[in-house]
This record gives C-alpha cells, structure tokens and sequence, in this order.
C-alpha cells in the first residue's frame, strides 16, 4: 500500500491457505518481520491451533534477530491476547532458539512492537506508523518462496523479472530437496560425518549454483539467494542435530573405554582429570567441524550441556 507520498509503501503479503508452515516463515521473513495475525475464531476459543503455522516464522524470526511487529485482528482482543499467551507460554519453549532468546516464554519476547485491534479501519492505522522494508526486494523473495503472487505486486517487477521471480518458488523447492538427499546419501556410507560441516557447504552451494536468478536486478539476486541460502541450512539443521547427537554418544563411548584403561595409582585420580580434559577439547574440536560455515544459526551448545 502507499501513502501521499510516492516515496512511502509498505509490502504485505498474504500467502495462499494451501502455502506449508516454511512457506509462511520465508515469507514472514521476506516482509521484513511485520506480521498481520486474524486468528480463527474457534481456534481463539478452544485455545488450539494458534501456532501451526505461526510457530515456524517465530522460530525464524528468533534465529535471524529480525526486528518484528505483530498486528493481532480479534473481536474480543483482550480474550484474544489471554489465549495467545497462554498457548505461547507452552509452544515458545520448544521452539529452537539462540542463546539469547533462550527464554522467550511469552509473545512480547518476540515482538517488538505488539498491537491487539478488533476492526480492518484500525489495522490500517497502525500500519500507517511501521516502516516496512522496500516493496520490490519484498515482492522478488515472497516469489522466491511461495507459488501464491499477490496482484499488488504485479506492478512493482518488470513482467521479464516478475515471471523470473514466479520460476523460483518450485526451484527453490527443489533446491532444499537436492541439497538434503546429497548430504544424507553421504552420510549413508558413515553415520556420523566428522567433516559434516564442509558436507553441508559443498551441498549448498551445489543447490544454488542450479537456480538462476541473475536475471533479476542485482539487489534483489543478492536478497533472494541469501534467503534460500538460510532455508538451506535451516533444513540441513536438522540432520545437523542428529551428527552433533552421534558425536556426543561416540565421544563418550570413547571417554569411558580411556577410563577402563587406566591404572591404579598414586596419580589415578590426576590420569582421570587428564582423560577428562584430553576428552572434552577432543570433543570440541570435532563438534566445531560438524558446523558449516555458512549456518547461522546451528550452535554446539545443547550438546555440550547434555
């Protein structure tokens, strides 16, 4: 939407109800964090359902660091806001989360900004006081990801940029699918992959190099492939997760077979110390080289902790 002045527009996309959750997160994303939530009136009374979809982009709004608003439509916003923050005080805490999100527990530790409004006039008058993030690089990633292309945008590409853009949601798709199947007929021949970090690189850059989208301005090439680049990597986290779990049981497999070694001593309890310390730097070593240097997002610390 735009205002008097020509220079002030605000791009917001409205995904397809068929779009999948990680359709909704890159999208949520690609508008630069502002977020227009109506949740179901039943969903809203039984308390259930609130974030099935809604999960996906908070998590990704946590990990990027995102600066966000979340504009709530409800008749009834303070019975609204209650059930929203009663279901997000159980589904925050098992969302992944960087260290210093940690503790978010409640909608506001997400959100900078939070508005609860009951009627469409009222939306409009407090999108009118958010600056979102440049229309064009918004409309070129929302394409990148989801198939639905709202008719808004339609003037904002070229037609030669804008059936470009509309090419990149499946090949995007694909991508993710090449990327993953790579990395796991790799890992098919060991289950645990101690340069699983350099793995995931070559697999990504694998993936990228398949998708064109030099044909777009070089602004909006170098938005869209870094998005893709982060929904390649959020995927591979997952299997991620799985080596940094099989190198903890190895290592410490490892660490009591170096303890049945040793002998009975005067310095048995200073042998113990140093298998100890030898087992943990070992352990370090390998876990930071289960990381790929192009993940944000993917930390060793759960494992470390365990």
């Amino acid at each position: 939407m735009k205002g008097e002045n020509s220079e002030d527009s605000l791009a917001v996309a409205h995904p397809s109800p068929q779009a999948s959750a990680s359709d909704v997160a890159s999208t949520v994303v690609a508008c630069g964090g502002m977020v227009i939530f109506a949740p179901s009136p039943v969903d809203l009374s039984r308390g259930e359902g609130l974030f099935d979809v809604f999960a996906p982009a908070i998590e990704r709004l946590l990990a990027g660091g995102i600066k966000s608003s979340l504009i709530v439509l409800a008749t009834d916003t303070e019975f609204a806001r209650k059930q929203l923050n009663h279901a997000a005080a159980s589904v925050l805490p098992n969302l992944v989360q960087k260290k210093e999100n940690r503790n978010a527990k409640l909608l506001e530790d997400v959100f900078d900004s939070i508005e609860y409004v009951s009627t469409p006039g009222e939306v409009a008058a407090k999108l009118e006081a958010i600056d979102g993030c440049e229309p064009s690089t918004a409309a070129a990633a929302v394409a990148a990801e989801v198939d639905f292309f709202a008719p808004s945008f339609t003037s904002i590409l070229s037609n030669k940029a804008l059936a470009a853009a509309r090419t990149l949601g499946p090949a995007a798709r694909s991508a993710l699918e090449s990327a993953t199947n790579d990395v796991q007929d790799k890992l098919k021949l060991s289950l645990l992959d101690k340069n699983f970090g350099d793995l995931c690189d070559v697999a990504v850059k694998k993936a990228l190099q398949n998708i064109e989208i030099s044909i777009l301005s070089s602004g909006m090439a170098k938005q869209i492939r870094s998005q893709l680049q982060d929904e390649l990597y959020s995927e591979l986290g997952e299997i991620f997760d799985n080596q940094l779990e099989l190198l903890r049981v190895v290592s410490f497999e490892d660490f009591r077979k170096r303890l049945s070694e040793l002998r009975i001593s005067p310095n048995l309890a200073q042998d113990m110390d140093g298998v100890v310390q030898k087992s943990i730097i070992e352990f370090n070593r390998a876990a930071r080289n289960l990381i790929a240097k192009g993940a944000k997002t993917w930390s060793t610390v759960p494992a470390r902790t365990a």
